[in-house]
């Protein structure tokens, strides 16, 4: 699947990229982290992923920024 750098928007400093709308929103893959949603948000990178329950995107993407400027995960 070709990385879309379409729609975008920055929160807390990661700009997120729209892959599949309402779904997934990756960073560039150099950075590699995917927040995606099947029934509530998840952040998958660096080996982990950490579950955002009943977020709203916006939610979940200032969540997502703030555990990968900590660098916290579940193993």
């Amino acid at each position: 699947m070709e990385f879309k750098y379409g729609a975008s928007r920055t929160v807390g400093g990661v700009t997120w990229y729209c892959q599949v709308p309402g779904k997934q929103w990756k960073t560039d893959p150099s950075i590699g982290y995917e927040l995606a949603r099947e029934r509530d948000w998840y952040l998958f990178g660096e080996g982990y992923y950490v579950e955002c329950l009943g977020l709203s995107l916006t939610q979940a993407l200032k969540e997502a920024a703030a555990l990968i400027a900590k660098g916290q995960g579940d193993a």
